[in-house]
């Protein structure tokens, strides 16, 4: 336990001894509180201890005087209690009543007297006790930065440390100490960490040539700063297959520095990855925590409540042909008119768009039918009698369901015929078209043929670039760097392949979109790191780029493969990676590549 005596303090301060009846030295403050005395004097509480500095001055003085003889003892005798007395008189003040108190209860007192007032009294004392208080260590072989205003502090190899801190500092980040820190702990639960070189001019980053170089002069003086509170701590650990590393980042570890827990990461170091991105990650995802959002978190709830959905949506479908569309109008953006509660069986993504004059309605069935504005006006043309025959006749074929315009001219005897027919009857919550288009994205996205591919989906330059390879390769990891590019995420590791009767591949993020998993660091969400920007919901897919570590091989293959989803080909290229090849910025140089060929021969994408 650190403490302060009242001698330090007059010593430190050179304050004027008015009375005592205790050695100074045997007056200890414990964990110091600085305290003015008005305050508990106007609400006449017990607040004095042996742990408190009182602060009396001019203010406490014109208060008191205001009071009866009587009334000052007793708020006095009240607001001194039981404890002994530390007080400093303030502004110069004289104030003997004190001491005939402390002489009646014969306590343990010190009152010391300076000419300052409250606030530079106040000010100096902090100073003092900061000092005292404070703890100090020294974390050799470390680096300090302040990334996206966290204080980081990373160890690890030295080489690695090195190259990480030039590509950081290059992207604005701050800089303040390499191979050793000052850890410094004054009172509370926060460390602080500082360059151990006492010449703040001087920013050296030791290379592990022997090479001084100046952090300052190199990249200017923004990027330097003199300390900086410690909030986590990166270990840079070259990657073991046989080592379990953290998955989703559930739980949390932690590193112990001065009494203080700082939590602690460990980062996996393999090649093609890019060092920097990974130690952004981590810092940005670390602030999103502290800003009361758990991504691991959130990941881990979601996925128990797909799992719940996906377990009451089997135990529905009695007919695996047949989707079961849930809630559907909520997605479409449509309102429930009539029908069965919670329940539309559709087998085909396209909207089918009924025609009375031809005997055509065994193709709309298990479809959505639309009555457009077109539809509409034909009808509103024929007589009541022949469309009553029309409708009767219509009606007697099996119909999933429809979407009317809620202002449509046969709107109320279409729903009479649905309600007589329970069939479900959907309308408009905004423009028609709007949700025509809608309701079509659904439904190709949940009834056209599908599959599932491992991998991660990109959109570079315009693109859809499927990105797969063997688990571990650094597919995740390559998507993050390209986030940071400017290229955005529609999915990661799983991907939801959908083939549309326009016979497009098509990718989707899934139903807990936007999650990430780096090996590691656990589970980030791009949209909150990033932004709305970062993410897109899906993509067609224009290419694959399959990533292979392989030393031996070309980066770059020259031969023309493809590779089969849903029956569509698709274009495929491998690229091999090692140790100096950037895998994001291969698979950039890929997709422009590809992109300008198309171009030439004025393709489509």
């Amino acid at each position: 336990m650190v403490e302060i005596s009242a001698l330090e303090i007059r010593k430190y301060l050179a304050l004027e001894e008015v009375y005592r009846n205790c050695e100074l030295k045997d007056m200890k403050i414990i964990a110091p509180k600085i305290q003015k005395m008005l305050g508990n004097l106007v609400s006449d509480a017990i607040s004095v201890n042996n742990n408190c500095i009182n602060i009396m001055g001019n203010e406490e003085l014109e208060y008191l005087k205001k009071e009866t003889a009587e009334e000052r003892k007793r708020k006095l005798k009240n607001y001194f209690g039981v404890s002994s007395v530390f007080i400093i008189l303030s502004d110069g003040i004289e104030f003997s009543e004190i001491t005939g108190l402390i002489k009646e209860d014969n306590k343990d007192c010190v009152i010391l007297r300076t000419a300052a007032g409250f606030q530079e009294i106040n000010r100096n004392l902090k100073k003092v006790i900061r000092k005292k208080m404070k703890q100090e260590t020294v974390l050799e072989n470390t680096l300090f930065l302040e990334i996206f205003g966290m204080g980081v502090l990373i160890q690890g190899d030295k080489s690695l440390r090195n190259s990480l801190v030039l590509e950081l500092i290059k992207k604005k980040h701050s800089f303040i100490s390499n191979n050793g820190v000052r850890v410094i702990k004054y009172q509370g639960n926060e460390i602080f960490g500082k360059n151990m070189i006492n010449d703040y001019s001087k920013y050296i980053l030791k290379m592990t040539s022997g090479v001084e170089f100046d952090i300052l002069k190199n990249f200017g003086t923004a990027v330097g700063r003199r300390s900086k509170r410690i909030d986590m701590l990166l270990i840079l650990e070259n990657w073991s297959p046989k080592k379990k590393f953290e998955r989703l980042g559930l739980d949390e570890e932690f590193e112990k520095i001065l009494g203080i827990n700082i939590p602690k990461t460990i980062v996996p170091i393999k090649t093609g990855r890019s060092l920097s991105v990974i130690v952004e990650a981590v810092a940005l995802n670390h602030r999103l925590k502290s800003m009361g959002e758990n991504s691991s978190m959130t990941f881990f709830n979601e996925t128990k409540k797909l799992i719940g959905r996906n377990k009451m949506r089997a135990e529905k479908i009695s007919d695996k042909k047949l989707f079961l569309i849930e809630n559907f109008e909520n997605k479409a953006g449509l309102r429930k008119i009539s029908g069965k509660e919670n329940e539309l069986f559709i087998d085909s993504p396209v909207l089918y768009y009924p025609v009375f004059e031809m005997s055509d309605l065994q193709n709309g069935v298990n479809r959505l039918h639309v009555f457009d504005e077109d539809i509409s006006v034909r009808l509103e043309k024929i007589s009541d009698i022949e469309r009553s025959k029309i409708l009767e006749k219509y009606f007697e074929k099996k119909i999933s369901g429809i979407l009317i315009n809620k202002d449509s001219f046969v709107k109320d005897e279409i729903m009479d015929y649905c309600r007589k027919k329970n069939i479900n009857l959907y309308e408009n919550t905004d423009e028609f078209n709007m949700t025509l288009d809608l309701a079509e994205d659904l439904l190709e996205f949940e009834v056209s043929p599908r599959t599932t591919v491992h991998g991660v989906l990109m959109e570079i330059y315009g693109l859809g670039v499927l990105i797969t390879g063997k688990s571990g390769v650094g597919k995740s990891e390559t998507g993050l760097e390209l986030v940071t590019r400017g290229h955005r995420l529609i999915a990661d590791d799983r991907v939801e392949v959908v083939l549309t009767p326009d016979k497009i591949l098509k990718g989707y993020c899934g139903e807990i979109p936007y999650f990430m998993e780096l090996r590691g660091v656990g589970i980030v969400n791009v949209k909150s790191l990033y932004g709305i920007g970062a993410v897109k919901e899906s993509k067609s897919i224009n290419m694959v780029v399959e990533i292979v570590e392989d030393e031996a091989s070309e980066f770059i293959g020259n031969q023309t493969l493809t590779e089969s989803f849903l029956e569509k080909e698709i274009v495929k290229k491998i690229i091999h990676i090692n140790t100096g090849r950037n895998t994001a910025t291969l698979v950039e140089a890929v997709a422009l590549d590809y992109k300008g060929k198309r171009l030439e021969i004025g393709g489509k994408f």
